[in-house]
């Protein structure tokens, strides 16, 4: 393991360049229900616009099309429910289907709404869940021992192989939330029974893991993404008084963590960043407050996205595209915010 160097501040962002042109307006659209549905929300979105994710109410792993239209991927038989996680730039989705059998089992479903259930180790079953794939269908994620309810990062390879990513030293468990392009992965490592127990952890392709540093006199940390490019993750950490930030880690031969803010709150966190440096999120605007969808660009504070009718604020962005648009949910529904 190796321990990058620390180094905070918004004017590490700077050098990133403005992502949006100066006119550039944000629009949301509210996307479909799926049916029976009255709570979906997207939690993965690609380049081509094609966006998947949850529909809550109905128990539902949903797809929507670039121009909206709705579509509800199966389970694996006898499951009732299931959930989509992230998608590919060739319509590949991974996510989770439950059922009382099996309980969870991480899934891939094909360009065509096919489901295939992943494989595990042999052995005990265990709970898998899978969080992310990149574009040569390497999913990563979790598998979760039932006994022990222990979790370790898990990669399903693109030959069909499975990895099992080594937890940072001295470290009980790990999970694997986002892939790269060329294959790094980010997550964490935790600790039982201890404050100072969760730690943004990054996973080479090689299966070296680093820990990526928190924010000064920060005790835990978690990792959500990676661009696809790999120079770029973002996720949260503690600062000094024990409150969740956003941050943004640049990556290279020495790894740089940026805190990126609030809307004037207390708390933040960030899900996903893109090529450009783009990272959305959610923050709160005030102590207290409820957490609010959010954009951080390069060089610039924390921005509210806008609602769209009667709905004024949205609640959660989960993911972003090179083009910039941002998937995620204003109250009950799924919405998407497009540039213009």
């Amino acid at each position: 393991m190796s321990r990058p160097v620390l180094a905070t501040g918004i004017a590490a962002l700077v050098l990133l360049g403005s992502a949006l042109p100066a006119h550039a307006a944000t629009t949301a659209t509210l996307l479909p229900a799926a049916p029976g549905s009255t709570w979906d929300h997207v939690k993965g979105l690609n380049d081509a616009g094609v966006a998947v994710g949850h529909a809550e109410s109905s128990r539902d792993a949903v797809r929507w099309a670039a121009d909206g239209a709705v579509a509800v991927l199966g389970k694996l038989p006898g499951d009732y429910s299931g959930m989509a996680n992230a998608v590919n730039e060739s319509g590949v989705v991974v996510g989770t289907s439950l059922g009382e059998a099996d309980g969870l089992v991480a899934v891939r479903w094909d360009a065509t709404g096919a489901i295939t259930a992943l494989p595990d180790f042999p052995g005990p079953r265990r709970s898998t869940s899978a969080n992310a794939v990149n574009d040569s269908g390497v999913v990563v994620g979790s598998a979760t021992d039932r006994s022990s309810g222990l979790s370790t990062a898990q990669r399903w390879n693109a030959d069909g192989s499975i990895t099992a990513l080594t937890h940072l030293p001295g470290h009980d468990q790990s999970w694997a939330q986002g892939i790269s392009s060329g294959g790094l992965v980010v997550g964490a490592s935790d600790k039982l029974n201890t404050l100072d127990r969760t730690h943004a952890t990054l996973w080479r392709p090689d299966g070296t893991v680093v820990e990526l540093p928190a924010l000064a006199s920060g005790r835990n940390s978690s990792a959500a993404a990676v661009n696809d490019a790999g120079t770029l993750a973002a996720g949260w950490s503690e600062d000094q008084g024990g409150r969740q930030h956003a941050v943004l880690w640049t990556l290279g031969a020495t790894t740089t963590v940026t805190d990126l803010g609030t809307l004037g709150g207390l708390f933040s966190l960030a899900r996903a960043v893109n090529d450009a440096g783009v990272v959305v999120g959610e923050a709160t605007a005030a102590p207290g407050g409820a957490y609010l969808a959010v954009r951080w660009q390069p060089g610039a504070p924390a921005v509210l996205l806008p609602g769209t009718g009667t709905i004024t604020k949205c609640v959660e962005a989960r993911a972003v595209n090179a083009a910039g648009s941002i998937g995620g949910g204003c109250k009950r529904s799924a919405a998407r915010w497009d540039e213009s």
